[in-house]
C-alpha cells in the first residue's frame, strides 16, 4: 500500500490473511514539505487517526513546528482543528506522557484549548479525566483566569460548568 501524505511518503508492505491486513515493514519518509510540514502536521489537519497513530508509533515528532507558519506543531493543529480523534491519540500515546519534559501533557494541553476557544477540547480532556479543571501555568495563571483575559463568556461558563 503506498499513500502520498503533501510530499511525504508512507509505504507500508501488507501480508493479507482471512482478509485482514497485517503489517510486514514500513518506510516513512519524514522530510518536509515545500510548505514546511511533515507527515503528521498533514495527517493532524485531515483528522487522520489511523495515519496519526501509525506515524507516532514509528517516532513522528508531536512538537515538529511548522517551518512556514512558525510555532505550529500538530498538536496545536489538533487543539485549535479540535480534532478528538487524533487528539486522543497524543493522550494516550505514552512516550509523551512519560517524559521529564512532559510533566503535564494534559494540562499543557487544557491551556492550549483555551487559548484557541476550543470548547470541545476542554470538555473532552476533563470529563475523560485526562487532567482537572484546576490546572495551572507556570505562572501560575489558572485556565479561568486565561479565559477572563481572553474575554469569552462561553468559556468561563463552561470552565465553571466543568468544576
Amino acid at each position: 500500500m503506498l499513500a502520498i501524505v503533501g510530499h511525504n511518503v508512507v509505504t507500508m508492505r501488507c501480508v493479507f490473511r482471512d482478509d485482514l491486513a497485517v503489517r510486514s515493514s514500513l518506510i516513512i519518509d519524514f522530510f518536509r514539505c515545500q510548505e514546511g510540514k511533515t507527515a503528521l502536521h498533514f495527517a493532524t489537519n485531515d483528522d487522520a487517526y489511523g495515519v496519526a497513530k501509525l506515524l507516532l508509533d514509528v517516532g513522528a515528532d508531536l512538537d515538529a513546528p511548522d517551518e512556514v507558519v512558525v510555532g505550529v506543531t500538530p498538536l496545536r493543529l489538533a487543539v485549535q482543528n479540535q480534532n478528538l480523534n487524533v487528539l486522543q491519540i497524543f493522550l494516550n500515546h505514552h512516550q509523551l506522557v512519560a517524559t521529564p519534559e512532559r510533566q503535564d501533557f494534559s494540562g499543557a494541553v487544557l491551556l492550549l484549548a483555551v487559548d484557541y476557544e476550543a470548547e470541545e477540547v476542554l470538555q473532552f480532556v476533563v470529563e475523560n479525566e485526562y487532567a482537572p479543571v484546576t490546572v495551572c501555568n507556570a505562572s501560575g495563571e489558572s485556565l479561568l483566569h486565561r479565559a477572563i483575559l481572553r474575554r469569552s463568556p462561553q468559556l468561563m461558563e463552561l470552565l465553571a460548568d466543568l468544576d
